[in-house]
Order: C-alpha cells, then sequence, then structure tokens
C-alpha cells in the first residue's frame, strides 16, 4: 500500500470526531435541535450530550412528549436563544439556575401541568416571548412578577378568572397580553394600567360579561382590544376611560342584540368588528362618535333589520363595510351615503326595493356584486346583477325586530322597537291608556353629558340637579323607558300612516318582577352575612 494511504488512515483514525451523532429520538439543523417522544433515559442521554461540543452551542431546542421534563436536568446553554417545550409534564414548580440560560428570548412551555406562574422567570434577564398556553394556571397572584425584558406573554387556554393589580409593574416592556380562552368574567382596566406599555390586549373566548372601568389611569398605549366570543350583552368604552389611542376594536361573537346610541366614543377606532352578535338593531347615534372610523364587520347577523338612517355622525365617512349574511330587506340608504366599500352577498335583499334604490348607489363600490342576489316577490333568488329597473312599488314594513310579545323586569331601562323601514310615512305611538303621540327623530345625547352613577353629587343630592328628565322617550324608533314600572304593562300600537296606507303593530308588554333573592352566607353569635343572586338594572339611579 502507498505510504500516502496509510498516513490518511491513520489522521482518519486519530482525528477528533467533528462529525457527532444527531441524540437519540432527536433531529438536528445546523444549531438547531428538535426532538419529539423522549423517554426518561433518552432525556437524560440527551442533557448529558448537551454538556459537549458542539451541541452546548445549540441556540434552538425543541422538545415534544417527553416522558419526565426537568428543568434542572437541562444543563448550562450560554448560546440558546428558543426553548420550546410542548405535551412534556413533570416539571410543575421550576427551579432555574440564575446563569442557565443568560441568552435565551423566547421560551414555551405548553400542554403541561403548570398551576401557578413560575417565579424563577425573573432569572431569564433576556427573555421577550413567553407562552403558557394549555397549562392549568388559574391565576397570575397577586404579586408583582419581574421580567423587565418581556415584550409578549401568551397564556391561551388556561383556568385563569383574576389578574392581580400590580402583576405587571415590573414589565415594562410588555407589548403583547393574550388571554385567550380562559375564566374570566369581568375586565377590570386597573388590573392592566401598570403594564404602562401594552399595546395589544386579547381576551378572546373567555366568559366576560362585566366591562368595570374602575380606575382614571388610561391604557395610554393600547391600540388592539379583542373581546370576541364573550358573555358581553352591552358595551359602554369611552376614550376619557381609559381607552384613549384604541384603533381596533373587535367584539364579534358576543350577544349584543342592540347596538345603542352613543356605545362607543373613541376618538381614534379607525377597525371595528360585531360580526355573529345576534343583533337586530343599530339605533340612531350609535357611531356618532367614531370620526375616524375606517372599517366595519357587521356580517353573519341574519336577525338584523333595522340600521337607523341616524346611526352616523355627519362627519362620519368611512371606507369599508361588511353586511353580508344579514337580514337587511334593503340596503339603508345612510350606507350608501357614508362608505365607499360594501359587501353584501347572502344578505335577504327585497327585489322590488333593490331595483328602486339602485339609482341611490351613487360612488359606493360593491365588492361582490356578481355573487349579490335578492328575493322576489314569489321567493325566486336572482343575482343584482341581472337585475333590471323596476316600476314595482318597493312593499312598506314596520320593523318589529324582538316580536309582537316582550317582556320586561321591573327596575330595568327597556325600549319598545319599531320603524319604518326606509320610507317617508309619519309614525304614531298608542300607549295602553289610548294616548297617542307622534313620534319624532331621536333625541340625541350629546356624548360630553355623562351618565349618572353612583359616585355623581346628583344621587347624594337630586336637588343638583338641573335638567329634569321625562322617564318615557317615545320616538320613530322605539318607546322607551328609563325605569319599567309594573304599571308600563299592556298593549302598545306602533302606527305608520302616508298618503297611501296606513300599517299598526300592536306589540304586548309584559312586566315581571325581577328574581332576587337573599342567601345567608354566614351566620354568627353577633351577625349574619347576607348575599343576593343580582342587582336591579337601573341606569337612571337618579331618580
Amino acid at each position: 500500500m502507498n505510504p500516502k494511504n496509510y498516513s490518511f488512515l491513520i489522521f482518519f483514525l486519530c482525528a477528533p470526531n467533528f462529525v457527532t451523532a444527531c441524540p437519540v429520538g432527536c433531529s438536528c439543523n445546523g444549531s438547531s435541535i428538535t426532538c419529539t417522544s423522549l423517554s426518561k433515559p433518552e432525556f437524560d442521554l440527551l442533557t448529558a450530550t448537551l454538556k459537549d461540543a458542539p451541541y452546548n452551542e445549540t441556540t434552538e431546542l425543541y422538545l415534544s412528549a417527553v416522558e419526565e421534563f426537568l428543568f434542572p436536568s437541562v444543563p448550562d446553554m450560554l448560546k440558546l436563544t428558543v426553548f420550546k417545550i410542548h405535551a412534556s409534564p413533570g416539571d410543575s414548580e421550576w427551579f432555574l439556575r440564575r446563569h442557565q440560560f443568560p441568552e435565551l428570548q423566547t421560551l414555551h412551555f405548553t400542554k403541561g401541568d403548570l398551576k401557578t406562574f413560575p417565579k424563577a422567570l425573573m432569572s431569564l434577564t433576556s427573555l421577550t416571548e413567553l407562552d403558557l398556553s394549555d397549562n392549568k394556571l388559574e391565576n397570575l397572584g397577586a404579586d408583582s412578577i419581574h421580567i423587565r425584558s418581556i415584550q409578549k406573554i401568551i397564556l391561551r387556554n388556561n383556568e385563569i378568572k383574576i389578574i392581580g393589580v400590580h402583576v405587571f409593574r415590573y414589565m415594562p416592556t410588555l407589548k403583547v397580553l393574550d388571554l385567550t380562552g380562559n375564566n374570566m368574567t369581568r375586565l377590570v382596566t386597573s388590573d392592566f394600567t401598570s403594564a404602562v406599555s401594552l399595546k395589544e390586549l386579547i381576551l378572546r373566548n373567555n366568559k366576560i360579561e362585566l366591562i368595570e372601568t374602575d380606575t382614571t389611569d388610561p391604557l395610554q398605549q393600547l391600540e388592539t382590544l379583542d373581546l370576541s366570543g364573550n358573555l358581553l350583552s352591552e358595551v359602554r368604552l369611552e376614550a376619557q376611560q381609559n381607552f384613549r389611542h384604541l384603533f381596533s376594536l373587535n367584539l364579534s361573537s358576543n350577544a349584543l342584540h342592540v347596538i345603542r346610541e352613543g356605545f362607543l366614543q373613541l376618538p381614534d377606532l379607525q377597525v371595528l368588528q360585531l360580526d355573529n352578535c345576534d343583533m337586530s338593531v343599530v339605533e340612531a347615534g350609535a357611531f356618532v362618535s367614531l370620526p375616524r372610523l375606517h372599517s366595519m364587520d357587521i356580517k353573519n347577523n341574519p336577525n338584523l333589520a333595522y340600521f337607523s338612517p341616524y346611526a352616523f355622525g355627519n362627519s362620519t365617512a368611512f371606507y369599508r363595510l361588511n353586511i353580508q349574511k344579514t337580514g337587511f330587506k334593503r340596503i339603508p340608504l345612510t350606507i350608501l351615503e357614508k362608505v365607499s366599500q360594501l359587501y353584501i352577498k347572502d344578505t335577504a335583499l327585497d327585489c322590488s326595493c333593490t331595483s328602486r334604490d339602485m339609482q341611490d348607489f351613487g360612488a359606493v363600490t360593491i365588492i361582490d356584486w356578481n355573487d349579490a342576489t335578492c328575493r322576489t316577490k314569489m321567493g325566486a333568488v336572482q343575482k343584482l346583477s341581472h337585475l333590471e329597473k323596476s316600476e314595482e312599488p318597493c312593499r312598506d314594513n314596520l320593523l318589529t325586530p324582538f316580536g309582537i310579545k316582550q317582556t320586561a323586569i321591573v327596575g330595568q331601562a327597556y325600549r319598545i322597537y319599531c320603524a319604518n323601514d326606509g320610507t317617508n310615512s309619519k309614525l304614531f305611538w298608542v300607549s295602553p291608556n289610548k294616548t297617542t303621540t307622534e313620534a319624532k327623530q331621536p333625541d340625541l345625547r350629546k356624548s360630553t353629558v355623562k351618565k349618572t352613577d353612583y359616585f355623581t353629587t346628583t344621587l347624594l343630592d337630586p336637588s343638583y340637579s338641573k335638567n329634569h328628565e321625562e322617564r318615557v322617550h317615545i320616538s320613530t324608533e322605539y318607546y322607551g323607558f328609563d325605569v319599567v314600572l309594573e304599571s308600563d304593562a299592556g298593549y302598545y300600537e306602533c302606527v305608520s300612516k302616508s298618503d297611501m296606507k296606513t300599517l299598526t303593530r300592536k306589540i304586548e308588554l309584559a312586566v315581571l318582577p325581577p328574581e332576587i333573592y337573599l342567601n345567608a352566607s354566614h351566620v354568627a353569635t353577633t351577625s349574619v352575612h347576607l348575599s343576593w343572586n343580582k342587582n336591579l338594572k337601573i341606569e337612571a339611579v337618579d331618580r
């Protein structure tokens, strides 16, 4: 054999092994290691391997379905920047060495058995993203959590009910907080005011019934708020109440049957999502305090039939509106006047009304025009693109979105809705005592007028109030009660009169007592503690 060949063979056998096999159950790609379904011996072998070169310079480590994962078993990894552990129970309490992962920026520990927020995270001084989704966290505790470098926290699908007031005090750079799929029943704004850099708050698919603006400290930087998939039946958000710079708001999949006058007073809001809310009515003044509104979705609301011609302010002119799969028989004129781009596919339009209204479409661009349809008097479906202008009269209609039999509770604010469907007919209301009143355009309250609450001087001293408001308000949209009394029960007639015809709807209002009962939660020798199941829903508390 050639001496040169001997020399090469000796060098090959004696040289250091630069090419090392990837650990058992893992795949390696450069400085990244991914391991799946490791038994305990295999995990122990991996941790031993990570101590030596070249694996001690790993920058990304992904572990899934490890039989018994323990943080202390992982050696110090000075260059690790991404560490993701999934479906690997076994470490319910974390013990991290002070310099175990000095450069770690992204940590995911998902689908585990974690029940408390790990205080050991304080040692991760470079951490910017933390994901603890699909664990068993019930709260974030009352103590402040020190992660000064953190920018994004994801806590989806845990069991979190409450958040401590000062939890985020030592997270000065936190920008995104995702609490999707937890058990929160209230949004309390003071819980988040210590997160001074928070821009995006995601509370999707919780059980939130109430928004409490219990502090005057605004969420200065908050731009995006997602409350979709909760149990909200009413929303009132104001710029003065912590939401000064809100840009995008998602209220989809809440039971918002009525969009009330002035329900949002957010001058910077540009994107609003209200799809799939089982919506029936949009009142006058609903969007008057959204001067910068750019895009709105109200799709997938098949019961939405009435959209007030006074819903928008005079200055409101926005770009995009989606009304697909709504219950409109005709597109409200106010929408055609305000919107540049419109989506109308699968809306229950009346062909006779639509053919007459086409002249009012003006400059609006209907994006899905070729897919849009209407229904004829005989029930046939016809494409709008094939619709010819017709002289057939548009059928007058009185809209009663909540039917002709309705129920109210003593003490609550309630409105009986009845309105003309885009006609110029006069509207009259006949009360149970046969008093007839001609309805007028809704009187919009100024956004600067504050609703009386339990902390106003008006409540403490009713004589302080200068303006007396009537308990009953009658308009072309509703017969409304600020406070329902038992004597308000009876039949109300909504009458539309024009030169051609008169239409009447008789609506029966039943009034029930509130179902409030007391419980003795604690009985002592000198006292009894009482609790009750609910409060009266009285808005006008100064009466």
